[in-house]
């Protein structure tokens, strides 16, 4: 497609002429018809109405060519001016023209400037965020530079302070006990001790015999020694026990009292027995510890709350499960161990008045045992607990200088929950006295 370009242009009465470089002359007329004329001749060379393209031949006629309409439409458009000319009527001047540039299209200028001012305001969120980012960055590293100083700096002498060593005592207390053993209801362990008073009981009036049996007097009560009773003259001692036990009214009795005796004593804290039925790590420390004989049987209050807290943290460590809170639990098998040692030990008193058969001794042997074994659970109960606890054994209400003979045993409580001793003893359970008197001269 050639192009053409325009030299001038007139428009009148409505009829566009262009003159164009090449000689030629377009006139549009506003019915739809353009024409193109030769300006040397005159004449038309090309005729376009309505789509139909007529050109002039060589002999001077107008023939019709087909054409389609993309191809008039580029007919017109290389026309010079014809395209690019709009007709725009001047005041004043009816019928006169005068032709203007084209105008850009007012959506590509909208689209430009929203374009430039979307792109503007990217950058400048990008600019602040930026900004934003640096400025946080600055205020993380100075808060962890200030915090490594103050790690890293050696504290002033003006700023260290000794606590009293009392309120870090009391402090660490306090946070003990919340994992400490907790402490077996007061009523619990009465009904508990009074089982073992009726076990005992049981035990004697069914293994031993009720006649009169062969022994000899000296003899049992050297064993009675052995197994913990005084020599000397004191209320009951080996000698009278021994009588005592001889005589078939007063051995029931006797025999409770001799059971009660030397099982409670191997359970209590306060005595030093050879067959202690305590743990052992507890019993050997106890008899490494130097005691006077006032210091056992309760001792100043320093010593008794410095062996009261030593028990409680003892069984606390020594416990399987310290968070259960509970009593602690004994070994089964080294409870055995020791319930047979102490029933042996027993037996060097009790087998005179044992039937004769084996069947019956060893039935009365695995029934001791298991009595022991009965009563070492309650003095684990004891070990645990919070409060300082003692078993009673003899006869604390003398009457008229006579004693009476215990024959099941009572407790008392030494301390409160912390340690702390009472001014005098709290009797919890009270002891089942036996009233007897024997005249020395008599043994």
């Amino acid at each position: 497609m050639t192009t053409t370009h325009a030299v001038s242009t007139t428009v009148v009465a409505g009829i566009t002429t262009v003159f164009g470089s090449d000689g030629l002359a377009t006139v549009a007329g506003l019915d739809g018809k353009s024409s193109v004329y030769d300006q040397s001749s005159g004449k038309a060379t090309k005729i376009i109405d309505h789509g139909k393209v007529f050109t002039r031949g060589s002999d001077g006629k107008m023939t019709p060519i087909p054409i389609s309409l993309s191809s008039a439409a580029d007919s017109v458009e290389s026309s010079p001016g014809i395209a690019s000319i709009t007709a725009v009527q001047q005041p004043g001047f009816p019928g006169t023209t005068t032709t203007e540039p084209p105008r850009s299209n007012p959506s590509q200028q909208t689209s430009a400037s929203s374009t430039a001012v979307s792109t503007a305001a990217v950058v400048g969120i990008a600019i602040a965020c930026a900004l934003a980012g640096l400025l946080i960055g600055f205020l993380a590293a100075c808060i962890f530079l200030r915090r490594k100083r103050r790690k890293t700096a050696p504290p002033k002498t003006s700023d260290v302070r000794l606590e009293p060593k009392t309120a870090t005592s009391s402090v660490t207390d306090i946070q003990l006990d919340q994992f400490l053993l907790e402490a077996t209801p007061d009523k619990e362990i009465t009904m508990e001790m009074q089982s073992r008073g009726d076990l005992i009981r049981q035990h004697v009036e069914s293994h031993y015999q009720t006649g009169s049996v062969p022994a000899d007097a000296s003899r049992l009560s050297q064993s009675l020694v052995d197994l913990g009773f005084s020599d000397g003259p004191s209320p009951f001692d080996a000698h009278e026990v021994a009588a005592l036990c001889l005589d078939p009214g007063t051995r029931q009795n006797s025999l409770q009292h001799v059971l009660l005796r030397v099982i409670f004593a191997s359970l209590d804290f306060h005595s030093r027995s050879g067959l202690s039925m305590l743990p052992m790590s507890v019993a050997l420390f106890l008899n490494e510890v130097p005691l006077a004989e006032s210091e056992m049987s309760g001792g100043s209050r320093v010593t008794s709350l410095a062996f009261c807290q030593w028990r409680r943290l003892s069984t606390f460590l020594l416990h399987p499960d310290r968070g259960q809170r509970t009593p602690l639990p004994a070994d089964k098998v080294t409870l055995a161990s020791q319930a047979q040692a102490l029933a042996a030990a027993l037996n060097t008193v009790l087998d005179v008045f044992t039937n004769g058969d084996s069947v019956s001794k060893t039935e009365q042997t695995r029934h001791l045992e298991a009595v022991i074994m009965e009563c070492a659970k309650l003095g684990y109960v004891l070990l645990s607990h919070p409060s300082d606890w003692k078993f009673i054994t003899e006869d604390l209400d003398r009457r008229d200088g006579r004693g009476g003979m215990v024959v099941e045993a009572g407790l008392m409580k030494l301390s409160d929950r912390e340690g702390v001793p009472y001014p005098s003893p709290r009797r919890v359970v009270a002891p089942v006295v036996h009233r007897a008197s024997i005249l020395r001269e008599l043994l």
